[in-house]
């Protein structure tokens, strides 16, 4: 079950948002494993060679690009950063100081107006149910290379299954801030209705169907797991445009949501708070390619 994903209610982010929350997004997806390991794994499966082009979409504050240039191919491959927030590209110009890496403001949906040759490689991590997936498709058909590759981290999930009961039976942390929450008078908040679920969650058959109608095709799709301590996913939720998405702080202020973080991340001092490990499933996509 997903940390990150499941605590956020996938409504549509507006820019300032995401710029809002800079420079607490990069401190937490420097310092702790998460991020790192979506972008790592991304990279380990890429396989880049010296004098490609690739582009990171939705770049955020560059964790992606900063795998690709950890690389030993790194150094000669040009890398195209694209990101709709000013503030996370901001954040990410300040730590990639290098040559072959270039900074673009743009929405996904609107790639070729940044992006206007063909490149090796599209990588995105972690950031894919945030577009509209039949227009994000079509833009990365159109950048890719014959030869070239598409690889989409996204995190495992199934909201169409999911009930509060065994939500709070196998996520302990999420069952401290619910008591919390309800110590305070506030109710608990809702996870997305079913058709609201389908639309933002991404399944096989539905990106089998977008990639045929753009000539692209899923050559595979692999699914790793990673344990995330319970003070990373408690970090997490401090960070604002994710505490005020998060379906667990539904109107909640953002004082009283900081003050439940804080009694939370106490009682772990004491208590025994492990977390179910986060699936990830990598769907590398090339043209012409069909499963």
């Amino acid at each position: 079950m997903n940390l990150a994903r499941l605590a956020l209610n996938r409504t549509s982010a507006r820019p300032h948002d995401w710029d809002r929350s800079a420079s607490e997004y990069d401190a937490f997806a420097c310092e702790r494993y998460l991020y790192k390991f979506g972008a790592d794994s991304l990279v380990q499966r890429a396989q880049l060679e010296p004098g490609m082009t690739v582009v990171d979409l939705a770049c955020g504050t560059g964790m992606v690009s900063s795998a690709v240039l950890s690389h030993p191919a790194g150094p000669s491959v040009k890398i195209i950063a694209v990101d709709f927030s000013a503030g996370m590209l901001a954040q990410a110009r300040s730590r990639l100081n290098a040559p072959n890496v270039e900074f673009h403001q743009q929405r996904v949906e609107k790639l070729t107006r940044s992006v206007t040759e063909k490149v090796d490689r599209v990588l995105c991590s972690a950031a894919f149910w945030h577009f509209d997936k039949k227009r994000a498709f079509e833009q990365i058909a159109r950048v890719l290379k014959p030869s070239g590759k598409c690889l989409i981290g996204l995190p495992v999930q199934d909201f169409k299954v999911m009930s509060f009961k065994r939500l709070y039976a196998e996520n302990k942390i999420m069952w401290m801030i619910h008591e919390e929450k309800k110590s305070r008078g506030y109710v608990l908040g809702k996870l997305p209705e079913p058709h609201l679920a389908r639309q933002i969650s991404v399944e096989k058959q539905e990106v089998v169907d977008h990639l045929k109608k753009r000539g692209l095709g899923l050559e595979n799709i692999e699914t790793i797991s990673v344990n995330l301590p319970a003070a990373d996913y408690l970090d997490f939720l401090r960070i604002p445009i994710m505490h005020k998405k998060s379906f667990l702080f539904t109107g909640v202020p953002p004082a009283i949501a900081k003050e439940i973080l804080d009694v939370v991340t106490h009682q772990l001092k004491f208590v025994e708070a492990s977390t179910p490990p986060l699936l990830w499933q990598i769907y590398v996509i090339n043209p012409g390619h069909s499963q």
